[in-house]
């Protein structure tokens, strides 16, 4: 089935005439708050997800790029408390700042208005690429479960940090039509759409950010 999620905010962005920019953000990172995961036991999922903030956070500031670190919970919620516990570590070693959910859709407009969106395992990774934006999703823990259904340039191994860096730079280089173009086998197995479906939403994204 495909995604329910972004297609409701998309039909909501669309009511409310949401004016968008789809180059406000250089990259999207959203929060992975993993504490009850069940893949801790086994493995190193929540340092993991550390970790990639870490990655993320130090490849925007080395490179002056535009990050937004995408809360999952709203203002005053003890969710965004414990997101803000969770990434305590990246949070005083870079003065970087949480962003609060404004709305119930406000994560797939700040998802739009971004060029890279990086995630572990968060299901944001699979709903942007159906929203036709370009993902980097990094498997840290080297856990197979933790995988993304596919490798190639949206997936590939990094064993450290030069690794992610050379990738990042690299996706952000490179055309959002180059990248599909190089995953079109692979949509389906991300997204789970029929490729008509597919087609209106990219030229209805287009639209709306008065792309071509």
């Amino acid at each position: 089935s495909r995604p329910l999620r972004p297609r409701l905010a998309f039909r909501q962005i669309k009511k409310e005439k949401i004016k968008l920019n789809e180059n406000k953000y250089d990259i999207f990172l959203p929060t992975e708050l993993s504490t009850g995961s069940p893949y801790n036991p086994h493995t190193n999922y929540s340092e993991s997800c550390v970790r990639l903030a870490d990655y993320t956070v130090n490849v925007c500031k080395r490179n002056r790029l535009n990050l937004i670190f995408s809360a999952e919970a709203y203002s005053n919620s003890k969710t965004l408390k414990d997101e803000h516990q969770f990434y305590k570590k990246i949070i005083d070693k870079y003065g970087v700042k949480l962003t609060p959910k404004t709305s119930k859709y406000s994560s797939y407009i700040n998802v739009l208005q971004s060029n890279l969106i990086i995630g572990l395992n968060t299901t944001l990774l699979r709903e942007a690429f159906y929203l036709n934006r370009k993902v980097l999703a990094c498997n840290l823990t080297n856990h197979i479960h933790a995988d993304f259904p596919v490798k190639s340039i949206a997936s590939p191994d990094i064993k450290n940090f030069n690794d992610f860096e050379k990738q990042v730079l690299k996706l952000l280089d490179i055309k959002k039509e180059t990248y599909f173009e190089i995953l079109k086998d692979d949509i389906n197995n991300v997204v789970q759409s029929d490729n008509d479906c597919y087609t209106i939403i990219n030229d209805e994204v287009r639209r709306i950010t008065n792309t071509s």
